[in-house]
């Protein structure tokens, strides 16, 4: 019996008054019913068979709040004994940890099994992920996968083989120190394509004394107890308003308008319907324990999509070939800052770091692509807010 009507709503109440933007906080609370549902759940669609796990990256600029958003989600996990995986680990160790949290659980049906589940959460996301490991992230890409069997043979340990692998990644990063542990080719591989970025410029607002709502906090831990036990698969609703109908309406939608241009992320255009089911199975065990899709879950899932796809290209700024990418990501952050800004005072901002000429280019790019607007008259660049679009 559950004390909440809905756990993510409720955990939105309780970090209320805290600093961190709606967005961190948000995905940091679906990460956390996700850490706790592990393996145990599943929605089968077709020939695929999906888990609601995730690989979550708050990312903005130093001081914006994300590891703040994340520290009550953790310390809610902590509370009811869910396995963690170190801020900083090697890949073998990594691996090690994974090896550990083998247990044998049960199905809805009573019958035995064995799942190896595990939690990363890494407030520093280049502590955990160094610079180049392309190792670690073939192997990530693996373990989001929730592969059966998972083998990795050592010198020294002969051949660790894992059964039913599955992993939950919530981390926070900056666009700088995202250059420096994704390089350009990364973008080829399928560790983005299967990542959600989080991407905010700043914290939502100043709070002198911030405080969690600890009139709520035990009925939080208990129902967050409560879904860590469910287990068995999910099925669709039956209704009037039917939801393979609207999936299918939506599917043909996106494939015709992808909802992410940015060639860096054209990859996770294709992934875009797996993520939407796995939001539709946190939306329903946040709210329920019958494992019952309904259309408002559906509905729900495609508006948190929405909500972070048109600021994922954000993330990114800086990373390419272009020899200006890092002070042109600078110069982005800035206009969208200010909304609008007079071109010579972005000059007086980096006329240290590039020419009259080179500041000229950047603008000329960034209004091409449709980022901003350049008044020429009154040598003024406006913001073209997304968010803002057909308003």
């Amino acid at each position: 019996m559950r004390n909440l009507e809905d756990w993510i709503d409720s955990y939105m109440k309780y970090t209320a008054n805290t600093e961190p933007r709606e967005s961190f906080r948000l995905w940091s609370a679906i990460s956390t019913v996700a850490s706790v549902i592990q393996r145990r759940c599943y929605l089968t669609w077709g020939s695929e068979v999906w888990y609601p796990n995730f690989y979550i990256i708050l990312t903005g600029p130093p001081a914006s709040r994300k590891g703040t958003a994340m520290r009550p989600a953790r310390r809610l996990l902590e509370r009811i004994g869910i396995k963690l995986a170190a801020d900083e680990s090697s890949r073998q160790k990594l691996i090690n940890r994974m090896e550990e949290s083998s247990i044998l659980d049960q199905d809805n049906r009573g019958r035995p099994y064995m799942h190896s589940s595990i939690t990363i959460n890494a407030t520093e996301l280049t502590v955990f992920l160094k610079a180049d490991d392309r190792a670690m992230l073939d192997m990530l890409c693996k373990w989001f996968d929730c592969e059966s069997h998972f083998e990795y043979e050592t010198i020294t340990r002969g051949v660790q083989s894992i059964t039913n692998v599955w992993a939950n990644l919530l981390g926070a990063t900056t666009p700088t120190l995202l250059q420096s542990s994704l390089p350009p080719d990364a973008f080829g591989s399928g560790f983005i394509s299967r990542t959600l970025f989080i991407y905010e410029d700043n914290k939502e607002r100043m709070i002198i004394y911030p405080s969690l709502d600890h009139t709520i906090e035990e009925a939080i831990l208990i129902d967050l107890e409560e879904i860590s036990t469910l287990t068995g698969q999910f099925k669709l609703q039956k209704s009037d308003r039917d939801i393979v109908e609207a999936y299918t309406t939506w599917r043909i939608q996106q494939e015709k308008d992808p909802p992410i241009k940015d060639p860096r992320l054209l990859n996770y255009n294709q992934r875009q319907p797996m993520h939407l089911w796995k939001l539709c199975m946190i939306s329903s065990v946040s709210r329920s324990n019958d494992l019952v899709i309904t259309f408002e879950d559906f509905e729900r899932a495609s508006k948190l999509l929405r909500s972070i796809e048109t600021k994922m290209p954000m993330a990114f700024v800086g990373i390419g070939q272009n020899p200006l990418a890092g002070v042109q990501a600078q110069v982005m952050r800035e206009i969208q800052h200010k909304k609008a800004i007079a071109g010579t005072s972005l000059m007086k901002m980096f006329m240290q770091d590039v020419s009259q000429q080179q500041m000229a280019e950047i603008i000329g790019t960034l209004a091409h692509t449709g980022f901003c607007t350049y008044d020429r008259t009154n040598n003024l660049i406006i913001y073209n807010d997304p968010t803002k679009k057909g308003d």
